[in-house]
């Protein structure tokens, strides 16, 4: 039995080598012909295997075509619908054993194929006025692997790296796996489009895709339109930069900031140039909201318009702001609002947190809009350093010299904390009430600072100022050793301190400046200079009664003297004011008893200049 058993296994083994030996010797050639007669009968197009057949059995017995080309029609003159390198058929093995070359897949390398052109869908014909029949109904074995290949529709090129195709010979359902390209990015997809007749002549289908690579990865599972072409259904994606998928995209964002990282998911609906997305939550840096938004490219250039609410907003994230410069001088360096010129916008925003340029808000609501580089922030509600406010800042001329306008009113203000996060300062408090309206253009801080016009109003409520003791000075500037009340350990605590400016060319002038301590009242005017950083004013204090109605005893029938402070930021000094003081002489304030208590030798030089004006004849 064994002899038996071993016989048999040596026949098995003996047949094996003929049948392989006979088919890697038989003369495949034979099959050119049929094949091509079969493939232009089926599909209505010349079909040309130009190499020469052969056998290969790796992975999988089949037969290698070598180079092929589908022609387009009829006609000699049309583009061909397929050209490839390389086709190799894989078959069934006994059906070759007798002559017949029995399809089960097909794989086409460095194929183009052409599946619509500006004349619309591509299809095959079985004859002259015969309807089409479709590819997927030519090759019904159902399996089609594309390698380094490349797809046409219309004008979007899709390139296959390694794709594989497969669809029921019972069925609309085709499902596409592999490494495809589009516009120099390389995606591994897993697809099923349930209407597999709607890729090659439009129309809808049902569509489920995921998607990964270096660009982004997520997936859409809805409805597409592939003659359209469009989406509707739910949509997730991520990418390290929404920079570089914005201009995957054909949507070029300028600048290098912000835009980093992003997570989206939504209910999308995508159209020619334009996507909709509701239920949005995103999260973009280190922001994250949710909203309805809708983004239209206009020639590449993205338009967003829709409501969304985040968690924080920088603005510096979008606008090159440096810090304001408590020190010497305004910096000089550009600004950079470029990111406004890539977009234009007609967005509300809501932002539980906010920074504005270094100045921090809360419950921020704001409207953007927006185009061609010209743009209005409207802020309708925020809150910051204690105080509710609205403003209004617009901008214009991007791309060129940038003109800027601002309107603001607040009322009840946290100077101190106001001043600290602007200015770095802290030497002013008190509760302030501000109201702005002002123009400047310029594409430097210092350029911008330069060019301010228009208004501003501040009144600040129970506060101090370091580096001035008014008092201090009203007493002792007259005195032959100099005035006191300047600079180290001076302050002052007052009740009230509010002025109207006039801002002309980035001088603040005022001749309503008023300083309400609880004894004294100082009033004030003449211009502080922004861009040079410098003032000059002219004070005329006067002592009053406490709120009990009680005198100074140190200030009991003194001279409040009149001073003049003037210099640069930092360094300002004081003198007396004789000419105020004679105005007040002359208009009654100031009696001559008063004058007396003046200490010498600035009371004879006083009483000298009195004598001498009131000699002069008069004009």
């Amino acid at each position: 039995m064994k002899r038996i058993w071993k016989g048999l296994g040596f026949a098995a083994i003996g047949l094996g080598i003929a049948i392989a030996g006979g088919m890697l010797f038989a003369p495949v050639g034979g099959f050119k012909a049929p094949i091509e007669a079969r493939v232009s009968a089926i599909t209505g197009h010349a079909f040309e295997i130009q190499g020469p057949i052969s056998l290969t059995f790796a992975p999988e017995l089949a037969l290698d075509l070598g180079p092929v080309t589908l022609g387009a029609g009829r006609s000699e003159a049309a583009a061909p619908l397929v050209t490839a390198r390389r086709a190799v058929l894989a078959v069934d093995f006994f059906p070759l054993l007798g002559g017949e070359a029995r399809a089960t897949a097909l794989t086409l390398e460095g194929a183009e194929i052409v599946l619509a052109g500006g004349d619309g869908p591509r299809g095959f014909t079985q004859a002259e006025g015969a309807a089409p029949v479709s590819p997927f109904g030519a090759l019904a074995f159902g399996d089609l692997r594309l390698v380094d290949s490349r797809i046409h529709i219309g004008e979007i090129v899709i390139a296959a790296a390694d794709l594989r195709l497969r669809w029921p010979q019972q069925g609309e359902t085709v499902r596409i796996t592999g490494d495809v390209g589009f516009r120099d990015q390389i995606f591994t997809v897993e697809a099923l489009i349930e209407n597999r007749e709607a890729l090659l002549r439009g129309g809808r289908s049902p569509l489920r895709v995921e998607f990964e690579g270096a660009l982004a990865e997520g997936s859409l599972d809805g409805s597409a339109d592939f003659g359209a072409p469009g989406f509707e259904g739910g949509v997730s994606v991520s990418a390290p930069s929404t920079r570089a998928l914005a201009a995957f995209l054909g949507a070029a964002i300028p600048g290098d900031r912000a835009f980093g990282e992003l997570s989206l998911s939504a209910a999308a609906k995508a159209e020619a140039g334009k996507l909709m997305l509701r239920d949005a939550k995103f999260a973009l840096g280190e922001m994250t909201g949710a909203g309805t938004l809708t983004v239209a490219l206009n020639g590449g250039r993205p338009d967003f318009f829709g409501r969304v609410a985040v968690d924080r907003f920088d603005l510096s994230d979008f606008l090159s702001f440096t810090p304001l410069d408590g020190g010497e001088g305004w910096r000089d360096a550009a600004f950079d609002l470029s990111g406004l010129a890539g977009f234009d916008a007609d967005l509300t925003v809501k932002a539980r947190t906010a920074d504005l340029a270094g100045l921090a808000v809360q419950n921020l609501g704001f409207t953007l809009s927006g185009r061609a580089g010209s743009f209005r922030l409207r802020i309708d509600s925020a809150l910051a350093y204690a105080a509710m406010f609205n403003a209004e800042l617009t901008v214009e001329g991007v791309a060129g010299t940038p003109k800027l306008g601002l309107t603001l009113a607040a009322d009840g203000i946290d100077m101190q904390a106001l001043a600290a996060a602007a200015f770095e300062a802290t030497g002013l408090s008190g509760r302030a009430n501000l109201k702005l309206d002002l123009t400047a253009d310029g594409a430097t801080r210092r350029a911008l600072i330069a060019s301010l016009w228009g208004s501003a109003d501040v009144v600040l409520i129970d506060g101090a100022l370091d580096g001035i003791d008014p008092a201090a000075l009203a007493r002792t500037a007259a005195d032959a050793d100099g005035p006191k009340g300047l600079g180290g350990d001076a302050a002052v605590a007052f009740r009230r301190l509010s002025a109207s400016f006039r801002l002309q060319a980035g001088r603040a002038i005022t001749d309503t400046l008023r300083l309400v301590t609880r004894n004294l009242r100082l009033d004030a005017g003449g211009e502080i200079d922004l861009a040079a950083r410098r003032l000059m004013l002219r004070a005329v204090p006067g002592f009053t009664a406490d709120a009990d109605g009680r005198r100074d005893p140190a200030d009991e029938g003194r001279l409040a003297m009149p001073f003049a402070l003037s210099g640069a930021w930092g360094a300002v000094a004081a003198a007396p004011d004789w000419d105020a003081l004679m105005a007040a002489l002359k208009s009654g304030k100031v009696t001559l008893e008063g004058i007396e208590l003046l200490s010498e030798p600035a009371r004879s030089a006083f009483k000298a200049r009195l004598a001498r004006e009131q000699a002069a004849p008069s004009p």
